[in-house]
């Protein structure tokens, strides 16, 4: 392959930012984590130390994204769409389970796809798992942004 072509694919892959899944089930979100720190000591040691601050990175926006749908979940307006009670059953629940089953599966189809080309299977899995959540968190704000402008 020419160089051009894996400067294109590597930067396709920054842009885009889809990585993988190896979810590291001893991973705790310390106090105070600082994920910017913790990238500009990892960038001196590699992929892998890499992949860890984005695996600590992703269990704080999850803790977002559970929050957010929590509150969704509690809010009046959205309980006629709900059709359950809280989190724990209904669309809400339906939702996030299978956001978190399609992120699974498209990060770990992501990191099989990237062999070879760019970093590690275990970088490339939590990119992607990072990358995904962030972007779901977002759409969960617009929801909420929503609901704020909504006429009472």
């Amino acid at each position: 392959m020419n160089k051009s072509f894996l400067f294109s694919l590597a930067l396709a892959a920054g842009l885009f930012s889809v990585g993988a899944f190896a979810q590291n089930q001893s991973l705790q979100l310390e106090e105070g984590f600082d994920f910017k720190k913790c990238q500009q000591k990892a960038s001196l040691i590699g992929d892998d130390a890499l992949a860890e601050c984005m695996a600590k990175e992703n269990l704080r926006v999850e803790k977002l994204i559970d929050y957010a749908y929590q509150s969704l979940a509690n809010d009046e307006m959205f309980n006629a769409w709900n059709k359950g009670s809280g989190m724990f059953r209904g669309n809400l629940k339906n939702l996030y389970d299978d956001w978190r089953k399609y992120r699974d599966e498209y990060c770990s189809l992501y990191a099989f796809s990237m062999e070879g080309y760019l970093g590690t299977s275990y970088y490339n899995t939590q990119r992607c798992l990072l990358d995904l959540a962030r972007q779901h968190y977002d759409y969960i704000k617009i929801l909420q942004e929503n609901k704020k402008s909504t006429p009472d």
